[in-house]
């Protein structure tokens, strides 16, 4: 009778296993992403532009590896900023800053977070944009301020609406606050960061468009925010077609801010001081011209009259 030594065997199956382990583990650490800096796992490894002879400026951000989705971004009115932000990536450009050396497109800042790195493009006045991966790098398409030609009271479009999609997009909440300076804010919370929205002012009122949407039922009415002591006298919001209508009313003189953030939608509206100069005319500006000096005696009407 033969006898099996289990020792035997189980040390063959543990030099099989490493064997296998030793094929394998390059091959799976090929895959999985290693952290590139500061546990990020990916990272912003260049940054270039190129100006079309269109006027548009195309910025390649070159990354560690490919994205799946474009980055998620938003854009200011006051001060124009777009905003572009990348998770678990870090800057590994050695540098913060990137100078364009457009007089209305002036640079762009690259801050990093923890694991989270923001890029800013600080832009003379509002411009179009749209982002798209290409490989490993994003590309960020700025129309050139010049070419967008924007008339007073033209709506400010954050995102287009998606064509032929049948599903809505919904306003699920709709919140007003006092911010730390004084201005009020609307807060909204959408259920798509893709939703269109425009914005616009229509005499004392600012309007604000949100394109196929849907609104939930206890979030259609009308919001009293006089008690909370800002420029913003009610806020309300119903449907209207297809869409959802915001309508913002204002005292006094005011500007507005506005800027899209994932699915928050915020609108900030502050108070502005009357400049006293502008209202007042100084009483150092003077008659400019050659004095004239009149004596009034008894003399004909139209002589006077012609010395004007």
């Amino acid at each position: 009778m033969k006898i099996v030594n289990p020792f035997k065997i189980l040390t063959r199956y543990l030099t099989w296993l490493a064997a296998l382990w030793l094929v394998v583990a390059p091959a799976l650490a090929a895959e999985a992403p290693v952290p590139v800096d500061g546990g990020a796992r990916n990272s912003i490894e260049s940054l270039e532009h190129t100006k079309l002879e269109n006027g548009k400026i195309i910025f390649k951000i070159g990354l560690h590896q490919p994205l799946q989705n474009p980055p998620i971004g938003f854009a200011i009115n006051n001060p124009p900023r777009i905003v572009l932000d990348f998770p678990d990536t870090a800057n590994t450009l050695g540098k913060n800053t990137y100078d364009v050396g457009d007089t209305e497109l002036r640079n762009l800042n690259i801050v990093q977070s923890g694991t989270r790195t923001r890029l800013v493009v600080n832009v003379a006045r509002m411009s179009e944009y749209e982002t798209k991966v290409d490989g490993n790098k994003v590309l960020l398409i700025i129309s050139h301020p010049e070419a967008v030609k924007v008339s007073p009271g033209a709506p400010q479009r954050f995102a287009e609406p998606k064509l032929g999609e049948p599903k809505k997009q919904s306003l699920r909440n709709v919140d007003f606050r006092r911010g730390s300076n004084g201005e009020g804010r609307v807060v909204v919370d959408l259920s798509d960061p893709n939703t269109g929205i425009d914005i616009r002012n229509l005499g004392n009122n600012l309007v604000v468009d949100f394109s196929n949407a849907t609104l939930v039922r206890d979030q259609e009415r009308r919001l009293d925010v006089v008690d909370f002591g800002t420029p913003v006298q009610t806020v309300e919001t119903f449907t209207q077609g297809n869409n959802v209508r915001m309508s913002i009313e204002s005292k006094g003189l005011w500007e507005y801010s506005a800027y899209q953030a994932d699915r928050q939608f915020i609108v900030d509206i502050k108070k502005v001081q009357a400049d006293p100069n502008k209202l007042v005319p100084s009483a150092k500006a003077g008659y400019s011209g050659e004095k004239l000096s009149l004596a009034f005696q008894n003399q004909d009407v139209r002589a006077i009259l012609q010395v004007f």
